[in-house]
């Protein structure tokens, strides 16, 4: 699954900036989806195994601060 380019390059301009080049290259060709969500209270992100052959979802608040949105989403990856 191949990502839109202006998803992606919103979804890149959430982290630092030395750090986004490493990223494309964990999610050039991903095994799993990522949502970015509105603001919750009670998790920053979440990872939810795949269900009948879909893939797995990463999702992540939206309105982290760079260093903490790279943090949560490098925790929801590993």
């Amino acid at each position: 699954m191949r990502y839109n380019a202006n998803a992606l390059a919103g979804f890149l301009d959430r982290f630092p900036v030395p750090v986004r080049q490493y990223i494309y290259l964990l999610i050039e060709h991903p095994g799993f989806r990522i949502i970015m969500t509105n603001q919750r209270k009670s998790r920053h992100g979440s990872f939810t195994v795949s269900r009948n052959g879909q893939l797995p979802v990463i999702r992540i608040n939206y309105f982290l601060t760079p260093h903490l949105f790279l943090l949560v989403f490098l925790h929801e990856l590993a």
